[in-house]
């Protein structure tokens, strides 16, 4: 059999693709049936035909779809949203007749789409009541399918590029302190030297290097928290990153 990509209305395409991959996924769970999904569909189909699928919706033409890939039943649905409830469809269809063999509707609570995928594992078994489940299988949808619908809101760049501002702050610290450092062994030199027998130096020059030991301390200190600020930032965001590139899954 194979599972035709549900429709939305009101509702963002990717979470309708993310359903129809999540059918696809639950029918595999079941003993003695073959699945066919979307991406194999257009695999298989001429282009041609891949641009006609497109707009198929009535019964016949989807049955015409279902022989030209050579499968038995096909399953199409569709996630909507109407009157302030979600609403879950699904049909089983018999291709060689074109009749519906079974449907699957529900009335959900809206919750960011992952009230459809709370009801995929149901939905199947309703429509096929004559299977079960292979050995070791378990109905429904993985709860971590629920991240492709409202994943971690930043992307790893991000990260990197605030990890890499907080190793660059650091850095420009670290040489702010040895410009401190250095500063203030010029002056003690200029102080050593001014005192008998070594030369007389004027106090403008030692004051001269005080002054540029203290601004390189500011600086040190500035860039320092700067650097701890940001690094704090960047531990955070460690928390909302989409590390597994859960936003590119069923965008298509």
């Amino acid at each position: 059999m194979a599972v035709y990509e549900f429709g939305s209305r009101g509702v963002a395409p990717r979470v309708a693709s993310i359903v129809t991959d999540s059918v696809v996924v639950e029918l595999r769970k079941y003993q003695r049936l073959g699945v066919v999904g979307m991406d194999e569909i257009k695999d298989m189909l001429s282009h041609e035909a891949n641009k006609q699928m497109l707009g198929c919706e009535d019964d016949s033409c989807l049955a015409e779809i279902g022989g030209a890939l050579g499968v038995d039943e096909l399953i199409t649905g569709s996630v909507s949203l109407i009157g302030g409830s979600s609403v879950f469809n699904a049909r089983r269809i018999h291709l060689r007749t074109a009749r519906v063999l079974g449907s699957y509707e529900q009335r959900l609570t809206p919750k960011d789409g992952e009230e459809y995928l709370a009801v995929v594992g149901e939905a199947m078994a309703r429509l096929y009541p004559e299977l079960s489940l292979r050995p070791g299988e378990r109905s429904g949808v993985d709860d971590t399918v629920a991240l492709a619908l409202n994943p971690p809101p930043l992307r790893p760049w991000v990260f990197c590029a605030t990890a890499g501002g907080a190793l660059l702050l650091a850095a420009l610290a670290g040489g702010a302190t040895a410009m401190t450092a250095l500063s203030y062994d010029a002056r003690e030199q200029l102080i050593a030297g001014s005192i008998p027998p070594g030369e007389p130096v004027e106090a403008e020059a030692i004051l001269a290097r005080e002054r540029e030991a203290e601004t390189w301390q500011t600086a040190m200190i500035t860039l320092g928290i700067g650097a701890g600020v940001v690094a704090a930032a960047a531990a955070l965001e460690t928390l909302f990153t989409d590390w597994w590139g859960y936003a590119d899954v069923g965008a298509r």
